[in-house]
C-alpha cells in the first residue's frame, strides 16, 4: 500500500513539472502544460522545404508574447530557448514581436506530447523551431565586435598533425581546443558562423570544450558531442571572441567577403598584414590568391 501511495506521489510530481520554465531577472516562473492549454489558442500554418520537398503544417498553440507580457517579462534584449537534449537557440526581442512565435501544443490536429511541446517561428528557418522546450532565459544581447585582430586558421594548424576524432566515425581533423585555446579566452561568448550564414553564440564550457573540426579537403565542419546535431556548423568560416577572430581563409576570396558574411559595413580600406618577418599594408580587397597572402599569419586593422 505504501509503495502504491509513494508511486502515486511521484507520478503526480512528474505531471506537475510538465510545461515550461522561464528564468528572468534571477526569478523562475513555471507554467504547467495544463495552464498552457487554458490560454487562448492561436492557429497558424507553415510551409517549409525539407530535403527538396514541400512540408506544410497546421499548428495550434499559445502566443509567446502573451505569455511574456502576462508575466511582466518585457525588459530583455533576447531570449535563450533550451531543449531537454541541450539544444539551444536565441531569438532577439524584435524577432519575437515581428515573427509572432507560438508555443505549439497541437500539430495537424494531433496533440503534441507534453515532453515535446515546441517553439514554432513563422518565416524563420526551422533550426529555430526548438522541440521539447525545457526552459527559457532572458538575457542582454551580445554585440558582434569588429575583429581588429584576425588569425588565419589554416596557417595556425599547418604545423599540427590531424588525428582521429572519436567518437565520430571515420572522422579526422583537430580538436576545437587545438585551434582556439592559445588564441582566444575560454570564459567569454563565442560567435561561430558557417559559410552559409548559420551561426550561434556558444558558451565555451557548455558546448565547445569537446568540439572537433572535421576535415573535408581544405575546409572543416564543426561538431560536438555536447550539442545536438542541429547546432553543428558546416563549412565553418569564422570564430569571433571580443575583437579577436579566427578566419578560415579557404572559405573566402578576400577580406571583403568576410565582412559581408559578418554584416560589417564599415571597415578600413587597407589592413596590416603580418608574417613571421615583416609587416605590410595591403588593400582589403586584395584576393587571397595573391602572393602577399602566402606567408600571412594574421592581420591587424
Amino acid at each position: 500500500m505504501k509503495k502504491t501511495f509513494l508511486l502515486g506521489i511521484i507520478l503526480m510530481c512528474a505531471i506537475q513539472i510538465f510545461g515550461i520554465e522561464i528564468i528572468s531577472s534571477g526569478k523562475k516562473i513555471i507554467i504547467s502544460s495544463e495552464k498552457l492549454e487554458k490560454y487562448e489558442q492561436v492557429s497558424l500554418e507553415t510551409h517549409l522545404i525539407k530535403d527538396g520537398k514541400p512540408k506544410d503544417d497546421k499548428w495550434l498553440g499559445v502566443d509567446l508574447v502573451t505569455i511574456l507580457e502576462e508575466n511582466n517579462i518585457t525588459d530583455y534584449d533576447q531570449i535563450k530557448f533550451y531543449s531537454n537534449d541541450n539544444y539551444m537557440v536565441r531569438l532577439k526581442k524584435e524577432e519575437i514581436y515581428s515573427h509572432k512565435p507560438i508555443i505549439a501544443l497541437n500539430r495537424n490536429g494531433e496533440k503534441i506530447d507534453k515532453t515535446h511541446i515546441r517553439l514554432v517561428v513563422p518565416d524563420m528557418r526551422d533550426m529555430f523551431w526548438i522541440s521539447g522546450i525545457a526552459y527559457l532565459e532572458t538575457e542582454s544581447s551580445f554585440e558582434l565586435q569588429f575583429p581588429h585582430n584576425i588569425i588565419f586558421a589554416e596557417k595556425y594548424l599547418a604545423d599540427k598533425e590531424q588525428h582521429n576524432l572519436k567518437p565520430f566515425k571515420d572522422a579526422t581533423g583537430f580538436n576545437f581546443a587545438e585551434l582556439t585555446n592559445e588564441i582566444l579566452p575560454t570564459d567569454k561568448q563565442y560567435f561561430v558562423i558557417g559559410r552559409d550564414g548559420v551561426s550561434h553564440w556558444f558558451e565555451y564550457n557548455n558546448y565547445l570544450s569537446k568540439a572537433v573540426l572535421i576535415s573535408k579537403g581544405d575546409k572543416f565542419d564543426m561538431k560536438s558531442i555536447q550539442m545536438p546535431g542541429g547546432m553543428w556548423i558546416d563549412d565553418i568560416a569564422a570564430i569571433i571572441v571580443g575583437s579577436k577572430a579566427i578566419i578560415f581563409q579557404n572559405q573566402f576570396n578576400n577580406l571583403e567577403e568576410v565582412m559581408e558574411l559578418l554584416k560589417i559595413s564599415e571597415y578600413p580600406n587597407t589592413i596590416q598584414l603580418r608574417t613571421r618577418s615583416e609587416k605590410k599594408n595591403i588593400p582589403v580587397n586584395l584576393p587571397f590568391s595573391e602572393n602577399d597572402w602566402q606567408n600571412s599569419l594574421k592581420i591587424i586593422w
